[in-house]
C-alpha cells in the first residue's frame, strides 16, 4: 500500500477494502441476489467502484463513475475503461491488469483518469478477485480512489524538499521535547558529515559543543515563550572527523507544528574574509602612516575619524585634539573660507575634492598643501567613506614664484630679441640691396664694352666672362647670406607635403643636364612640415651633386627610410667622392673644394642645408670616399597623417 501522508485516506481505503470483501462474500453465497442492495451501496460511494466478469471483462460501473468521466455504458463496458486513462498510463495500465487477472492476484496502481471536462486527476486503483467455493475466480470489484489532492501535495511537498537539498544553507528541524531531529536537508548531511539516518539520531546537542543542555534549553525558552521571534547567533558546528565550522544559525519556532526550524550557515569563508579584511586594514594602517602624506578619513557628512602618523606629526596635535579643533581651524584664515565652500560642496554632490591652501605646522608656520579627496562608495554607489591627503608643495610654490618671475623676464628680452630680428632682416635687406647695385652696375659695364667692342682680342672677352661671372658669383654669395641669416627666424606656414610632389618640383627648377640619369626609388610618408625649407635643402644637395660632377655618366639615386619619430632621405651620387678628411669641413660656411673660378658657388650651400635641417632637430651627414661616388644623409621629423605610409611606384626618368 502506497502511504499519502493522511490518516483519513488510510481509513477510507480500510473502509472499502472491508467493503470489498464483504460484496465477494455475499457474492460466493447468496449469488446475485443481493445485486440490486449493493449496487444502490456503491452508487452512494465517493468512490469510482467497477466489476468484471471472470475473463476480467468490465461488465459495471457505479453512478460516481459515469459523473466523473462523462462517459455512457456503453462507451465504459468491456475495456472502454482506458479511453480516460491518461495517455503516459495507457500501457502500464493495461499490462499490469493483465497481468493481475491472468495470475489471479490482488490488483493496485496510480493513473490518471480524464475528468469530463478534459482535466486529468490521480487516482489509485484496486482490485481482488471474488472466489467461489471451488477456488474459481467469478469475478472481480474494483475501485478508484481519488488521491489528486494528495498526489499534488506530495509532489509539492517533494518539491520543497528537493529545493531545500539544493539550497546552500542547512536546514535543520526539532522537537522542543526530546531535541530529536524529525528533518535535514541535504545541505545539513554535507556540512557535519553524518548521513540523514544517523542525523535523525541525534540532537543539536551532538553537533554543538560550546552548548550542554542546560544552557541550549535556556536559549529556546524565549522563543517558546515568544520573547524572540527568531534568534540569531554564532557558534561552531563539529565534523564527523571532529573539525570545527564557524557557523551563523537563525533559530525559530514554529507553534502550530510544535517544532523549531534552524537555518544554518557555514561561515568560514565570511570569517576568513573578515580576517584577511583586519589584516589588510593593518597593512593600510601601515602604509598610511609611512607615507609622506598626510592622510585622513572622514565620513559621509565629512567628520575626520582618522588622521596617519605623519598628519599628527605635522600638525603637533593628536586624534582627540584634531577632532575638537577641527582641520579647517588649521588652515590660514586667507586661505579658509574658499576651502570650507568647496568642501561641503564635494560632500553634497559626491565629487572629488581638490585644492591648494596653506596649513599651520606645529611651529605655528604655514605652508603651503595640494589638498585631494575622493569618496569610497559601497555596491549601490552610496558613499562609505572619503579618503584624503594633503601634499606639501611649498617647496614647488616657491618654484613656480621664482618661474613666474623669470618667464616675466624671459618674455621681456625675447620681445626684444625680436625687435632686434627685425631691425637685423631690415639691415641685411637693406644691404643686400646697396651691395648689389654696384654689382649690377659693372654687369652692365661688362655688357656695354662688349657692345661698343664687338670685335674684342680674345684675351679681352675672356677677362669680361671672368669679371661678370665673378659679379653673379657675388649676388649669390649676397643672397646665400641673406638666407642663412633667415634660418630659423622667418615664420613659414606648416603644411602636409607629398615629398613625392615636392622631389618633382624641385627637379624640374633644377633644369638638370639631360646626361644626368636621376632615380627615385622611395616610400615616403606624409610630412606635416615647412614646405620651402625642405625644398631648399632637395635642392641643394641635388644642384651640388650636378654641379661638382666630372663625367658624362652622372647617376644620381634619391631614397628615404622612414624610422619611428623621423624620416631618413638619402641622396647618392656616383661622382668623383669627397675624402673623409673634407667630410666636416664642406658644411661650413665659404667652404668648398673646388677653385670657384672652375666651379661656380657661393661655399653656402650646404652649410645652409647644415643650418635647416639643425634647426628642424635633424641631423646632416656624409659617407664618401675620393673617386667613388658620395651619399649625402639628412633627417627630418615628420608627423604621419591619418592615412599612414603612402606607397609610391618606382620611377626612372632623364633629367
Amino acid at each position: 500500500m502506497i502511504n499519502l501522508g493522511d490518516h483519513n485516506i488510510e481509513k477510507l481505503h480500510a473502509r472499502i477494502e472491508q467493503l470489498e470483501r464483504q460484496l465477494a462474500h455475499y457474492r460466493a453465497t447468496d449469488g446475485l441476489g443481493a445485486g440490486a442492495r449493493y449496487r444502490a451501496l456503491f452508487d452512494s460511494m465517493p468512490q469510482l467502484v467497477w466489476a468484471t466478469n471472470q475473463d476480467g471483462w468490465h461488465t459495471y460501473y457505479n453512478r460516481r463513475w459515469y459523473e466523473f468521466t462523462g462517459l455512457s455504458e456503453t462507451e465504459s463496458l468491456g475495456f472502454g475503461f482506458a479511453n480516460a486513462l491518461h495517455p503516459d498510463d495507457k500501457e502500464r495500465t493495461l499490462t499490469r491488469w493483465h497481468k493481475a487477472w491472468h495470475d489471479g492476484e490482488s490488483y493496485e496502481i496510480e493513473y490518471r483518469f480524464r475528468r469530463h471536462d478534459g482535466v486529468y486527476e490521480w487516482f489509485i486503483g484496486r482490485a481482488m478477485p471474488v472466489v467461489a467455493e471451488d477456488g474459481r475466480i467469478v469475478e472481480w470489484i474494483g475501485t478508484c480512489t481519488n488521491i489528486d489532492e494528495q498526489k499534488r501535495i506530495s509532489e509539492a511537498l517533494s518539491s520543497f524538499r528537493n529545493t531545500l537539498d539544493r539550497t546552500h544553507d542547512c536546514v535543520f528541524m526539532f522537537s522542543p521535547d526530546d531535541l530529536k531531529f524529525f528533518y535535514v536537508n541535504q545541505g545539513a548531511v554535507d556540512q557535519v558529515g553524518y548521513s540523514k539516518d544517523e542525523l535523525l539520531t541525534m540532537t543539536p546537542l551532538d553537533i554543538k559543543p560550546d552548548y550542554d543542555e542546560a544552557r541550549f534549553r535556556a536559549l529556546i525558552r524565549a522563543l517558546i515563550e515568544g520573547d524572540e521571534q527568531v534568534h540569531t547567533f554564532i557558534t561552531v558546528h563539529r565534523h564527523r572527523d571532529g573539525h570545527a565550522i564557524p557557523v551563523e544559525i537563525g533559530l525559530q519556532y514554529v507553534p502550530s507544528e510544535a517544532c523549531f526550524v534552524a537555518v544554518v550557515r557555514d561561515i568560514t569563508d565570511r570569517m576568513q574574509a573578515e580576517n584577511r579584511l583586519r589584516e589588510s586594514e593593518a597593512r593600510y594602517r601601515a602604509l598610511a602612516d609611512a607615507m609622506p602624506l598626510l592622510v585622513w578619513l572622514a565620513t559621509p557628512d565629512g567628520k575626520s575619524f582618522y588622521y596617519n602618523q605623519r598628519y599628527l606629526h605635522y600638525t603637533g596635535l593628536n586624534k582627540a585634539e584634531l577632532d575638537m579643533e577641527g582641520w579647517s581651524e588649521l588652515i590660514h584664515p586667507d586661505d579658509r573660507a574658499e576651502a570650507e565652500v568647496r568642501w561641503r560642496a564635494s560632500l553634497a554632490n559626491g565629487f572629488p575634492y581638490e585644492m591648494e591652501f596653506r596649513l599651520r605646522r606645529h611651529d605655528n608656520e604655514f605652508r603651503w598643501m595640494l589638498v585631494r579627496a575622493v569618496a569610497v562608495r559601497d555596491e549601490h554607489h552610496t558613499i562609505s567613506y572619503w579618503v584624503g591627503t594633503n601634499t606639501i608643495i611649498d617647496e614647488q610654490k616657491r618654484t613656480e614664484e621664482m618661474l613666474r618671475e623669470r618667464s616675466a623676464e624671459l618674455s621681456h628680452l625675447t620681445q626684444a630679441l625680436e625687435i632686434r630680428n627685425r631691425e637685423l632682416d631690415q639691415f641685411a635687406y637693406v644691404t643686400s640691396h646697396d651691395l648689389k647695385a654696384p654689382l649690377r652696375g659693372i654687369a652692365n659695364l661688362a655688357g656695354w664694352i662688349e657692345e661698343d667692342l664687338p670685335d674684342m682680342p680674345t684675351p679681352i672677352k675672356q677677362h669680361l666672362d671672368l669679371m661678370r661671372g665673378r659679379v653673379y658669383r657675388m649676388e649669390a654669395l649676397i643672397d646665400g647670406i641673406l638666407q642663412f641669416s633667415r634660418v630659423g627666424r622667418a615664420k613659414q606656414e606648416i603644411e602636409l607635403i607629398d615629398v613625392r610632389e615636392l622631389l618633382d618640383d624641385v627637379i624640374d627648377l633644377l633644369a638638370i643636364p639631360r646626361h644626368v640619369m636621376l632615380t627615385i626609388d622611395v616610400d615616403l610618408p606624409p610630412l606635416l612640415t615647412q614646405k620651402l625649407l625642405l625644398q631648399q635643402v632637395f635642392a641643394n644637395l641635388i644642384g651640388n651633386a650636378v654641379k661638382h660632377s666630372l663625367q658624362d655618366n652622372l647617376r644620381i639615386s634619391i631614397s628615404a627610410q622612414p624610422l619611428p619619430e623621423h624620416i631618413e632621405f638619402r641622396i647618392a651620387d656616383n661622382g668623383q667622392g669627397i675624402a673623409p678628411k673634407y667630410h666636416e669641413r664642406i658644411f661650413g660656411i665659404f667652404q668648398t673644394l673646388a677653385s670657384r673660378d672652375k666651379i661656380e658657388g657661393s661655399g653656402l650651400g650646404l652649410a645652409l642645408v647644415k643650418r635647416i635641417v639643425e634647426h628642424q632637430r635633424g641631423q646632416v651627414w656624409v659617407e664618401s670616399a675620393e673617386g667613388k661616388g658620395a651619399t649625402f644623409f639628412f633627417t627630418w621629423p615628420y608627423r604621419v597623417s591619418e592615412a599612414g605610409v603612402a606607397k609610391h611606384p618606382r620611377i626612372q626618368r632623364d633629367a
